[in-house]
């Protein structure tokens, strides 16, 4: 037990001191890999959150359009002996076909958002786990000294 707390005080005391990361070329590169990572995840995450904001006001927006043409333009064109508006027929078609295509587009998105979060957290990990690796590798090698 005695050895497991001088180790840690021994890693504590490394580099930086009082438990600072460990400085090097190793350490900036994977300071830049955890930048570029966190980057790759806030895009995603902020493509998953825009394509829902449109799912959403899509899905708004063709229900007011109905509502609208049920209420007020419908009923002209039936006293008129028409029935539903040519362009609205086409437009209304138009749009209940787009909207699952963008609903699948977010879906998958969020799926490459979670995917993409995990492969960064794993990364995050592995680094952490070869600064450790260094460490001891170091406190081995002071050892032997």
């Amino acid at each position: 037990m005695a050895a497991d707390k001088e180790l840690g005080s021994e890693l504590l005391k490394q580099d930086n001191g009082a438990g600072g990361p460990p400085t090097g070329p190793h350490q900036t590169l994977v300071a830049e890999i955890a930048r570029h990572e966190r980057g790759r995840v806030r895009a995603w995450g902020w493509a998953a959150v825009i394509l829902w904001l449109i799912v959403g006001a899509g899905l708004l927006l063709v229900r007011a359009a109905a509502l609208f043409v049920d209420y007020f333009i419908l009923p002209l064109w039936r006293q008129g002996g028409g029935g539903y508006p040519g362009t609205f027929l086409i437009t209304s078609h138009i749009a209940l076909l787009i909207w699952p295509i963008i609903l699948c587009a977010a879906a998958l998105c969020t799926v490459k958002f979670i995917l993409v979060s995990r492969q960064a957290t794993l990364r995050q990990i592995q680094a952490e786990l070869a600064g450790i690796s260094a460490q001891v590798q170091r406190l081995v090698t002071a050892e032997k000294r």
